[in-house]
């Protein structure tokens, strides 16, 4: 509630400045089925969108807010992604946010896993895509950077204020045109919810972990190599994970998806995941399909099936 009157406050002052604006609009749905060594479930994993309102003044964008949120497993329950006020500096050279903010770390700050049929490399590392509190960021030439002061609730309920604390950053490098290799450095330090995952049932325990890590991309003519490792400390014990996720178009109607990510502490056994699998368009969505093998406290096998449609509106 604090994070919504915040919002609210940088509204009012900020808003009447401006001279025009646009608004735009996402609508996402995502139906999966999965049949797996041990059931066959099926359901629908998430309706939402977002709304990103833009005001402008002579000198060009000013004032953005923006509200991600979705419905997710059968519309059980619902989860508050994004809901920020951004204040844009000249060419967006710095940019200052203050809400439910998306925190500057790796791959996410330009792709997500969430909407692709294989698992997601961030819950075994404790990560999350946002958090409430501030964020600072921006892209200087080929030089991007953030740095996020957040309570460390991620999307989880906020039980007091300003909460455990948590510092996200990341510095990269972008390439100048739409080929080649982009490249970043992360880190996180403070206390978060803890890891969690289909295995580990239950409201997981806050913890205090430091987690440093290497991102990549490299854009391809026909697809794009994503990649990203990195180490974690908590409980005076060290992990690793590492990730990789390949998309490459064999034919305007036909992609190659491929995902691996394996992740190990000190005296554990190396866990992860590897899927293979295919994307083509129907009927203006697009349908996914593979496999995906899991070894964590035992192997798993499934093949899952993903109808995923995109609308965007703007006004």
């Amino acid at each position: 509630m604090k994070t919504v009157r915040l919002l609210c406050s940088l509204c009012a002052i900020l808003a009447p400045g401006a001279l025009s604006g646009a608004l735009f609009a996402n609508w996402e749905e995502d139906l999966r089925g999965t049949y797996s060594s041990r059931d066959f479930s099926g359901e629908i994993s998430s309706i939402g969108g977002s709304l990103r309102q833009v005001f402008a003044d002579a000198g060009g964008d000013r004032f953005i807010m923006v509200l991600q949120a979705e419905a997710v497993h059968n519309l059980e329950s619902v989860m508050l992604h994004q809901l920020y006020a951004t204040l844009k500096g000249p060419m967006g050279k710095w940019n200052l946010s203050a809400g439910r903010v998306p925190l500057p770390w790796g791959l996410l700050t330009a792709w997500s896993p969430e909407r692709k049929p294989f698992g997601s490399p961030y819950p075994a590392i404790s990560v999350s895509a946002s958090d409430s509190g501030l964020l600072f960021n921006g892209t200087i030439d080929t030089f991007e950077y953030g740095i996020s002061l957040t309570q460390g609730y991620g999307m989880g309920a906020i039980h007091d204020f300003p909460g455990p604390g948590l510092v996200t950053v990341r510095a990269g490098l972008v390439p100048e045109d739409d080929l080649g290799l982009s490249a970043g450095l992360s880190a996180s330090w403070g206390t978060t919810p803890g890891q969690t995952n289909a295995h580990m049932p239950g409201e997981a325990m806050p913890e205090k972990r430091l987690v440093l890590a290497l991102d990549m991309t490299l854009v391809l003519p026909q697809g794009t190599l994503r990649f990203e490792g990195g180490a974690r400390y908590s409980g005076h014990t060290w992990s690793a994970s590492l990730f990789t996720a390949l998309e490459y178009a064999l034919a305007s109607w036909l992609t190659l998806e491929m995902a691996g990510h394996a992740w190990a502490s000190a005296h554990e056994q190396v866990k992860g995941r590897v899927f293979a699998g295919f994307a083509v368009p129907v009927f203006g969505a697009t349908l996914r399909g593979g496999y995906e093998y899991e070894k964590i406290a035992h192997a798993d096998h499934r093949a899952v099936v993903q109808l995923h449609r995109q609308l965007a509106f703007s006004w």
